[in-house]
């Protein structure tokens, strides 16, 4: 994008509790729409279905309660079944841009677009209020990538509903708008040194 454009906005897109509150209905109703065959079908059913949730403080438990939203954290199936949950969540653009993995979604918008990002922005919420999940607006975080020897850059105006950073946290990598890993560098060494000291 930055080939043709003088800058790409990126919105990095957080669910509030994405894995927690899945609807399991509306998430079968997607599986049955991608195909997915009757015995994988009654197989992801039985796998959602009769769990129940506990707390634990020193050795009282409290009375187990029926789970009825959310995908299991930590099974080889979750991630896939949120995959499946965000798969209709597209970009109302050809020229920008989703990307997930897991519960992480950038939107990619580049300068010279038909469909501006506060549209967009727009539309992942009216998706999100579809699809009963929540996006953390105190949580979503803009960056502008551009090339990092542009002398004079005009960046559009900053949209009210989120905060646009210098540096941003993708997929554990700290990126900067102007495409150098200074920062994410500085962060890996003081996490190294900090682990040699203790």
């Amino acid at each position: 994008m930055l080939e043709t454009n003088k800058y790409v906005r990126c919105l990095m897109t957080d669910f509030a509790k994405a894995f927690d509150v899945g609807d399991h209905a509306i998430l079968l109703g997607k599986l049955q729409t991608l195909g997915t065959d009757q015995f994988a079908l009654n197989w992801i059913v039985s796998f959602l279905s009769n769990r129940h949730q506990v707390c634990k403080i020193d050795r009282s438990y409290s009375i187990p309660l029926p789970i009825n939203h959310g995908i299991v954290q930590g099974s080889g199936l979750g991630p896939f079944l949120y995959l499946v949950m965000e798969s209709d969540l597209k970009a109302l653009s050809v020229l920008n841009l989703i990307f997930q993995y897991a519960d992480d979604t950038n939107l990619l918008v580049p300068e010279n677009t038909d469909v501006s990002l506060s549209v967009e922005y727009d539309h992942c919420k009216q998706w999100a209020d579809l699809n009963h999940l929540v996006i953390d607006h105190g949580k979503t975080r803009e960056i502008v990538f551009h090339h990092p020897r542009v002398r004079s850059l005009h960046l559009p105006p900053k949209d009210d509903c989120t905060e646009r950073v210098c540096t941003g946290k993708l997929l554990g990598i700290m990126f900067q708008g102007n495409l150098k890993f200074e920062t994410h560098i500085r962060t890996f060494l003081l996490s190294a040194i900090s682990v040699c000291i203790f």
